[in-house]
């Protein structure tokens, strides 16, 4: 099963296993036809070519605290054995292009079974990523947020645009509420500077 996720990966990513094998550099530069710095008329045009979804299928949000736009859609087996995902692209606040891209996959439930599964999507990816020649110094491997969230893979390429592999385990509290388990898996043009809203210095 973990071979056969692994594999799976493979294509998500876009890449074949030559380039891994070969321990070429690594390059983050979009999703699949999504790549940075595309407006959102092209992203549209990009996830229609990748997913088949039309206009009706993509919904549209704002991030209230950043002030960027947000396109989401649901694709069912992104990759087989992997189960529903949901993608979003993410625009920058003064650039309105394409800065962010994320695959998440979600838990139905708080058990271990679903926690085995999401694990298993993490150890894939991270296993998949761990040899896709990201700059050695910027790689983590294993770690953990303050909010309890693993981090199963960190890497930049060379222009230091971000791949971020997180995840966390579903739980039940006390009182019966749910904790879903979660895989997220991002890209970021420029994690160190990203094009969100700040308020200015010296405003307040």
């Amino acid at each position: 099963m973990f071979q056969r996720i692994l594999s799976a990966f493979i294509l998500l990513a876009g890449l074949s296993l030559a380039p891994a094998m070969a321990q070429e550099k690594a390059s983050v530069d979009g999703f699949r036809s999504a790549k940075f710095g595309m407006d959102e008329a092209a992203v549209r045009k990009a996830a229609t070519t990748d997913f088949g979804k039309t206009a009706a299928n993509i919904t549209v949000e704002t991030n209230q605290l950043e002030k960027t736009k947000v396109l989401s859609l649901n694709a069912d087996d992104l990759v087989p054995g992997t189960g529903p995902g949901r993608v979003s692209y993410t625009f920058g606040f003064t650039s309105q292009k394409l800065m962010q891209v994320s695959i998440a996959w979600i838990g139905k439930q708080a058990n271990d079974q679903e926690n085995t599964r999401l694990r298993n999507i993490a150890a894939a990816l991270q296993a998949y990523f761990a040899q896709q020649g990201y700059v050695k110094d910027s790689v983590m491997l294993e770690g953990t947020l303050q909010d309890g969230t693993q981090v199963g893979f960190r890497g930049m390429d060379e222009k230091g645009r971000m791949t971020l592999l997180r995840y966390s385990i579903g739980r039940t509290d006390d009182k019966g509420k749910q904790d879903l388990p979660v895989v997220v898996l991002t890209y970021t043009e420029n994690p160190k500077n990203p094009d969100i809203f700040r308020i200015k210095p010296g405003s307040f």
